[in-house]
């Protein structure tokens, strides 16, 4: 269990400066349980980022520093743009391993924490590229999420592409891979 932050704003009722303040409101249920129900049926869409959400987080550096890109590589987003769509499966577990690199030992197979296992069957069973794209991208977002916007509902992705190579170099940098 870590802790959340700003865990009183998330309801949008903690006054001037709350991150949903005149803006959106979360889902009113945020318990454990709705995170292996795939991507959440209330509340925003998990794909879009706001402004707001970016300035609350640090801006755009401390999402960079977040997902272990060069700043500058994840963009501010504007008010309801959508992002670009990973098509990975490979490169979402690769993600979600450095993002969730807490030293614990899992066995093989075994998804990392972030990561609902019911995404993780969705993406694996895909019978189409376009349906194992939309799984990877529902997982992907899930796995990108901070405790405190995974509360609010919110989340966000950035181009595999762009994540790819960093984690590699990451990966490298540690000896787990050669180069």
């Amino acid at each position: 269990g870590r802790t959340v932050p700003s865990v009183a704003n998330v309801t949008g009722q903690g006054g001037p400066g709350t991150l949903y303040k005149n803006s959106i409101e979360p889902p009113r249920t945020a318990s454990k349980s709705s995170d292996d129900n795939g991507p959440r049926r209330n509340g925003p869409d998990p794909m879009v980022l706001t402004e707001k959400v970016v300035a609350h987080y640090g801006g755009t550096k401390a999402v960079a520093d977040r997902v272990g890109v060069e700043p500058g590589t994840v963009r501010k987003w504007k008010r309801g743009e959508r992002c670009p769509k990973p098509h990975s499966l490979e490169v979402l577990m690769e993600l979600a391993e450095e993002m969730n690199d807490d030293g614990h030992e899992r066995s093989e197979g075994e998804p990392p924490p972030l990561l609902s296992d019911q995404m993780v069957l969705l993406a694996r069973r895909a019978e189409t590229p376009e349906a194992r794209a939309r799984a990877v991208e529902a997982a992907l977002a899930f796995a990108l999420m901070p405790d405190w916007l995974q509360v609010a509902g919110l989340g966000k992705v950035v181009q595999a592409e762009q994540v790819a190579p960093a984690i590699m170099a990451t990966r490298r940098a540690r000896g787990l891979d050669a180069a």
